[in-house]
């Protein structure tokens, strides 16, 4: 059984499915992400929180899929140390979910266990440090807008 060409379009078409459903969630988690900062940096309504964050999305989209890039890059070497012991494990697992065998002999892997708490500091930090970015591009960002869709609530 080869690929034919009903298969590969298929295939094809799931891939764009995918790829549009991962850029609309991707989108929404922006928009939700720079409206909190709206309700509470500018004390305004999230209807209109959500359609200011529309506007800044829209008016400066570059900039904000530049550091969304950016801080995915810069904070994914957080994560490759739990990645490369739990991923074989996870799979392992997958193949014969009634034996969580591999997954508990993965957890008392002696690099995880010390590297668990210095990695969930390390990873509260990034947090700390990537919402305190994306306040401050809200900011930046929102301040540029005209003076009619900086309205406060009355």
């Amino acid at each position: 059984m080869g690929i034919t060409p009903d298969s590969a379009l298929g295939s094809v078409f799931l891939v764009i499915v995918l790829l549009s459903a991962v850029g609309f969630v991707i989108t929404a988690l922006i928009l939700i992400h720079l409206a909190q900062f709206a309700v509470v940096t500018d004390d305004i309504a999230s209807p209109l929180a959500f359609r200011r964050s529309w506007i800044i999305l829209r008016k400066y989209a570059g900039r904000i899929v530049g550091l969304a890039i950016s801080l995915f890059i810069l904070l994914l070497p957080l994560s490759i140390p739990s990645l490369i012991i739990l991923t074989p494990a996870f799979f392992t697992f997958l193949a014969n979910p009634r034996d969580p065998s591999p997954l508990l002999e993965a957890t008392k892997n002696p690099v995880l266990k010390y590297l668990a708490p210095v990695n969930y500091t390390v990873s509260v930090i990034a947090e700390t440090w990537t919402t305190a970015v994306w306040a401050l591009a809200y900011k930046q960002l929102s301040s540029k807008l005209p003076a009619s869709s900086r309205s406060k609530r009355q």
